[in-house]
């Protein structure tokens, strides 16, 4: 990561964490616990098994995560 500020779970958040949960088809990660403001813009959302990613945006309003 890169040293984001943490922010709280909010619908906002919850709509990054759906649109990432509606492309697989078993989910393994669980709940999401941590949300960070990335300084690059960027959203990091980390899961209850410690795993994370980075999501964005796109100019069209698609979700997209690394």
């Amino acid at each position: 990561m890169n040293a984001g500020v943490e922010i709280p779970i909010t619908e906002e958040i919850m709509r990054y964490v759906k649109a990432h949960l509606a492309t697989v088809k078993t989910w393994i990660h669980g709940k999401p616990v941590k949300a960070y403001q990335e300084k690059d813009g960027r959203i990091s959302i980390t899961y209850e098994d410690h795993c994370w990613w980075f999501y964005r945006k796109t100019e069209d309003g698609e979700v997209v995560w690394e």
